[in-house]
């Protein structure tokens, strides 16, 4: 075949895949928008709530020493945490792991749903000495700066 006819047979099969995406296109129609969900419309205050993260990350609960410092670190932030959100101390139960770790349970109103796990950790790593000039803020510091909170796991 020569050069022309391989370019009109090209130029036929792009202009069918076209058509195959039009009418496509137009058979789907609008999408609805998802139902909408219950939410709670209470109010976040962003300041108050980066000054509650400023104060968790300025307990230095480093998981490299095994001493009482970073012990104390981990019962003060535990203190710090229950005096910050007195509600959810209230409304979920809570129990002690090992002397320091922590794990609520949020009881739902229907016990045949699978359950939701949400997990964190309320310890850092140390921070290599190297590295620690790089750091624009003290690791430590909670510095509550251009929008942004600094510190260790922010």
């Amino acid at each position: 075949m020569r050069m022309r006819t391989w370019f009109a047979l090209f130029l036929l099969a792009v202009a069918a895949v076209g058509a195959v995406l039009v009418v496509r296109t137009l058979r789907v129609g609008t999408v609805p928008p998802p139902a909408a969900h219950a939410v709670n419309d209470a109010a976040v205050n962003d300041s108050a709530a980066a000054e509650r993260l400023a104060r968790a990350v300025r307990f230095r609960t480093v998981s490299f020493f095994d001493s009482a410092p970073q012990k104390d670190a981990l019962l003060a932030l535990r203190a710090q945490l229950e005096a910050d959100f007195p509600r959810v101390h209230h409304a979920l139960a809570r129990e002690v792991i090992a002397g320091y770790s922590l794990l609520y349970t949020w009881k739902g109103t229907d016990s045949t749903l699978a359950p939701v796990v949400l997990m964190g950790h309320m310890d850092v790593v140390p921070v290599d000495p190297v590295a620690l000039a790089q750091w624009h803020h003290d690791p430590f510091s909670g510095d509550i700066t251009g929008g942004f909170v600094w510190g260790r796991g922010t």
